[in-house]
């Protein structure tokens, strides 16, 4: 009898000690501006970090569906896209679609909520990754980790036409610190065009030879950018080119880039 009682002593004190190793305390650490970085980390995973940019005032965003990053709200632009596949000048058959750029280190968690109905069809892409959503019908939301960096395209209830385009960049490259650097047109986060940056004239950008154009993250850029008989010119970036200001005429060339 003595015997027993000293086995459930030492099997409660074996799992009280597991208890105690398996247990982990968190910690977050959240900044907001218009850009902002949400870090989070557990003793027993890597810290992430996700880069997270808003929108410009004037840029046309989702209306019927929102994100949210590691809890933090994401900015989704909205874009049109050619849904027919045929190219000309007034491509009727433009559909709105949305994008959103973020840096990432480490893992995200993303939640999708939209204003009408999900089914159990949305589909996450490359496939290769094997994302698969988790789908709360009656709250409308949908959520998935994402692990690597690239691009991934959310085609929500399975609709091709329906779609964010997520663009999920590294920390690498720090474009911000090229902003004084000789030969660099340097566009930073904001809307910019002919009314309000004297390097946009008549929606134009020129580029020399030997510069460089820079579209840093949360920057809109409505221009085209045009170089005649140059060399050595690059165009970087983790911001937009928004051709919006230019008319779309069938028959005719656009002429937003030469």
């Amino acid at each position: 009898m003595k015997f027993k009682n000293t086995l459930v002593i030492l099997l409660l004190i074996m799992l009280f000690i597991v208890s105690c190793q398996n247990s982990s305390s968190t910690s977050s650490l959240v900044s907001s501006d218009t850009s902002s970085f949400v870090s989070s980390q557990t003793s027993d995973e890597k810290i992430s970090k996700v880069g997270l940019y808003s929108a410009p005032e004037g840029v046309s965003i989702a209306k019927d569906v929102t994100m949210q990053i590691n809890g933090e709200s994401v900015d989704l632009y909205e874009v049109m896209v050619n849904n027919s596949q045929r190219w000309n000048g007034l491509a009727p058959d433009r559909i709105p679609n949305y994008v959103a750029i973020i840096q990432l280190e480490g893992r995200a968690t993303i939640e999708v909520k939209t204003e009408y109905e999900l089914n159990y069809n949305t589909v996450i892409r490359p496939l290769y990754y094997n994302i698969l959503p988790f789908t709360d019908i009656k709250n409308q939301t949908f959520t998935f980790e994402i692990f690597n960096v690239g691009s991934y395209v959310i085609e929500i209830n399975g609709d091709r036409s329906n779609v964010i385009h997520l663009f999920v960049k590294s920390f690498e490259d720090d474009y911000t610190s090229l902003k004084n650097e000789e030969n660099v047109i340097y566009f930073g986060p904001g809307l910019h065009n002919s009314s309000n940056n004297n390097l946009i004239k008549n929606n134009t950008v020129e580029i020399k030879s030997n510069q460089t154009v820079v579209i840093d993250y949360g920057a809109v850029v409505q221009a085209r950018f045009v170089s005649h008989h140059t060399s050595n010119i690059s165009l970087i970036g983790g911001g937009i080119i928004d051709g919006s200001v230019f008319s779309r005429i069938a028959g005719q060339p656009s002429g937003n880039t030469q």
